[in-house]
C-alpha cells in the first residue's frame, strides 16, 4: 500500500480474499502473510476467514534491542532475504493440533531470535567434553515460551549429533500440561484409530522407571518429564548412565534449579548440554545460592515486561510511584550530604540547583536502600497510605492485593514483613474502636 494507506487495510484485503476464497490452488500453500507500506510491515500466518484475526499480525523487531522495524526496505533484507524467508517458513512454523482451534502459526522475531541463539551454541558444543552450559533465554510471562522451548527442543532433536532431548518441568502436575502441547506441536504426532495409541516424537514419563527406559532407548525423540522424576533416577543405585549425547531444556528455571539437588542431576549426565527457560533470572546468589547463570551458562536472549507491554503481547499494569521521605527534609538534609560525598568536585550552587530540579523518583533513587530497610516510620507511613486509598484501589473491595517485602544485601525480608503485619494489625484496632474500616491481612 501506499504511505497515504494505514496497514490495516493491507490486512483487511487479506481477510477479504481468504472469505472470497481467493487463497486457493497454487496460493493454498502460502503460509506467512506481508502487509506492507513503506512506513510500517506486519506479518502473520495464513489462516481462515472466520480465525483471522489481526492481533496475531506482529510487527519485525531488530536482533540487539527488540526495537520494531518499520521501513520496509529493512523488513525485506532481514526476514524476507534469503535464507532467512526460506527459515521463517520452516523452522518457525508451528502447526498447531490443538483440539478445537487447529491452525498454523508463524513465531514472533524474539521468539526466532531466542532459538536461533540456542541451535548456534548447541552445533559450538562438545558433548565429548562433558557438561556443556548452554545458556539461558529470559522471555516474561505470557509471551510464548512453551512454543519457544518446543521449537528449539523439535530443531535440537534434528541434530546430528544430539541423541535424545530432555524437556525438564519444575513440578509433576505440569508434565502432563507441557506434554499435550508439545503433542499439539508435533508435526509427527498420529493417534492409532485402532488401539487409541498416540504416536509422534514426543513421549511423556508415567514414572521414573518409564524414565529411564526412554532415555535409553534408540530413538531419537523428545521426553517431557519433571526434575523430581530426574532427581529420584540418578539417585537410584541401579541407575546406569545411558552412553547418549543429551539435551536438557530446562522449564521456568529459576524454580527448578533450587538446593543441592540439580546440581546432582547435571554431573550425573556426563554427555550433556543444557539450557534454561525463565520470565525471572536469580541474578544475586543470595536469593537461592545460585545465580541463573552459575546453572546454565551466559544469557542468550531477553525479552522483558517491559516489551512485553510496548508490543501488547502481555497486559499492560498502571504503576503508582510513592515517596514516604518527606520532600523538604530530603532536600534540606539528605540529598546535600549524597551529592557531597558521591560528586566530591561540585560546588555547593551547582548540588542546590541539581537538588532544585529533582523529580520525586529522582529523590528515591539517591535513598540508599537501607534506608528503608526494617525502618519503622517508613512502615507506618506506607501502612496509612494503604488504608488511605484502599477503597479506591480495590474498586470498593472487589479485588485483594498481594503485599511483598524486599530488604537489600542479601538479608532475610521476614522480619520487615512481620513488621508490617504487627503495623496493620494495630491500625486495624485503631480503626475498630472508631467503627472506621478494617482489612483483612
Amino acid at each position: 500500500k501506499k504511505d497515504t494507506h494505514d496497514i490495516n487495510e493491507a490486512l483487511n484485503q487479506m481477510q477479504q480474499y481468504a472469505s472470497e476464497n481467493q487463497y486457493r490452488d497454487i496460493y493454498s500453500t502460502l503460509q506467512i502473510l506481508v502487509a506492507i507500506t513503506p512506513n510500517n510491515v506486519k506479518y502473520m500466518a495464513n489462516t481462515t476467514a472466520d480465525k483471522f484475526n489481526k492481533d496475531f499480525a506482529f510487527n519485525w523487531q531488530r536482533q540487539g534491542d527488540n526495537t520494531i522495524v518499520r521501513h520496509w526496505k529493512e523488513f525485506a533484507d532481514s526476514m524476507l532475504s534469503i535464507p532467512m524467508a526460506h527459515q521463517m517458513a520452516t523452522n518457525y512454523m508451528i502447526l498447531d493440533g490443538t483440539k478445537n482451534k487447529q491452525m498454523l502459526k508463524v513465531m514472533r522475531p524474539y521468539q526466532v531470535y531466542a532459538t536461533q541463539k540456542v541451535i548456534e551454541r548447541l552445533k559450538e558444543g562438545d558433548f565429548e567434553l562433558g557438561m556443556n552450559k548452554v545458556g539461558y533465554i529470559w522471555h516474561t510471562t505470557g509471551s510464548g515460551k512453551t512454543i519457544t522451548s518446543f521449537k528449539t527442543a523439535w530443531l535440537a532433536s534434528r541434530m546430528p549429533k544430539v541423541d535424545k532431548v530432555v524437556f525438564v518441568v519444575d513440578r509433576i502436575a505440569l508434565t502432563r500440561q507441557t506434554n499435550e502441547n508439545y503433542r499439539a506441536y508435533d508435526p509427527d504426532a498420529k493417534e492409532e484409530a485402532t488401539t487409541q495409541k498416540v504416536s509422534g516424537s514426543v513421549y511423556d514419563t508415567s514414572n521414573t522407571t518409564d524414565l529411564s527406559r526412554k532415555l535409553r532407548n534408540k530413538d531419537n525423540n523428545i521426553i517431557v518429564t519433571s526434575v523430581q522424576k530426574l532427581d529420584t533416577l540418578v539417585k537410584r543405585k541401579s541407575f546406569k548412565v545411558p552412553d547418549k549425547n543429551l539435551v536438557f531444556i530446562v522449564d521456568e528455571a529459576h524454580r527448578s534449579t533450587g538446593g543441592d539437588s540439580f546440581a546432582g542431576i547435571q554431573k550425573v549426565f556426563k554427555h550433556s548440554a543444557w539450557v534454561g527457560y525463565t520470565g525471572t533470572p536469580m541474578f544475586d546468589e543470595t536469593t537461592t545460592g545460585l545465580r541463573t547463570e552459575d546453572v546454565f551458562g551466559p544469557l542468550l536472549h531477553a525479552y522483558t515486561i517491559r516489551e512485553a507491554i510496548a508490543d501488547r503481547n502481555v497486559l499492560g499494569f498502571k504503576v503508582d510511584f510513592e515517596t514516604t521521605i518527606d520532600e523538604q527534609q530530603m532536600k534540606a538534609e539528605y540529598l546535600p550530604v549524597f551529592y557531597r560525598e558521591r560528586y566530591p568536585k561540585w560546588s555547593e550552587e551547582k548540588i542546590q540547583e541539581k537538588i532544585q530540579h529533582l523529580s520525586p523518583e529522582d529523590m528515591d533513587d539517591a535513598v540508599a536502600p537501607s534506608f528503608y530497610d526494617e525502618n519503622p516510620k517508613h512502615i507506618q507511613l506506607v501502612v496509612a497510605d494503604i488504608f488511605r486509598n484502599w477503597r479506591n484501589r480495590s474498586n470498593e473491595g472487589k479485588y485483594n492485593a498481594l503485599f511483598t517485602t524486599h530488604v537489600g544485601g542479601g538479608k532475610a525480608s521476614t522480619p520487615m514483613a512481620m513488621m508490617y503485619f504487627d503495623e496493620f494489625q494495630r491500625v486495624n484496632e485503631v480503626s475498630r474502636r472508631q467503627d472506621g474500616q478494617t482489612l483483612k491481612v
